[in-house]
């Protein structure tokens, strides 16, 4: 069975202060793209290699127990940093995941603090190089 993603991307058309419902990747796409990235480059294929390696974690994911889920999505968020040109905030985010990434097996409490605490600097460096105060 075919699955369409006509909703989904026709989520992505929302406009500035509407918030997204849907897929993580589609929401991560929206968000790159808004702020002012067209590509990903990286290693050869990419962005398609960096976008199939987030949908077959996703398919992976459905076998596998919940707890993985968010383990492969910030693993995916890791290897996406690779395809990024030199970037010292992402390069040191990138060593903070790859240290941290395990948490999500052992103290899931203390992974939900750490994964708090790197969206808000996500968000912090969005708005930095975005001219938003």
């Amino acid at each position: 069975m075919e699955r369409q993603f006509t909703k989904e991307i026709e989520s992505l058309r929302l406009g500035e202060g509407a918030t997204f419902h849907g897929e993580g990747i589609l929401a991560v796409t929206k968000a790159l793209l808004q702020s002012g990235v067209s590509y990903v480059g990286g290693y050869q294929g990419a962005p398609v290699s960096h976008l199939l390696d987030v949908m077959v974690q996703a398919r992976d994911c459905l076998d596998e127990p919940l707890i993985y889920g968010p383990f492969r999505m910030i693993e995916g968020v890791s290897r996406l940093i690779d395809s990024f040109p030199e970037d010292s905030f992402l390069d040191e985010a990138k060593g903070l995941i790859d240290r941290e990434k395990y948490e999500v097996m052992g103290d899931r409490e203390r992974f939900s603090a750490w994964l708090d605490e790197l969206l808000r600097q996500f968000a912090a460096e969005a708005k930095r190089r975005n001219g938003v105060a």
